[in-house]
């Protein structure tokens, strides 16, 4: 996961995003790619963690990890988060 290693989470996240685009096009079956997504995600955060979740990309980011712990702390500090609560 080195392309990953080396940029921000906003980076990461723009990254992520064009990888799964490509995946779901390459398995031509969401069922698949809904179950695949989030254990590699899972895998990503795990290798890449260095601290708490300090921005909307890294929430954005864990809130779709196969982990119920990556998905508890995303929720959280979105909800702390002035621009996601709701007027």
């Amino acid at each position: 996961m080195p392309d990953f290693a080396t940029r921000d989470w906003g980076a990461r996240l723009r990254l992520l995003n064009d990888m799964h685009e490509q995946l779901l096009e390459d398995l031509g079956d969401l069922d698949l790619y809904c179950a695949v997504s989030p254990i590699f995600i899972r895998q990503l955060i795990n290798a890449l963690a260095n601290g708490p979740i300090s921005s909307v990309a890294q929430a954005h980011i864990y809130a779709n990890s196969a982990d119920e712990e990556h998905r508890r702390v995303a929720g959280q500090w979105l909800a702390l988060q002035p621009s996601t609560r709701s007027s």
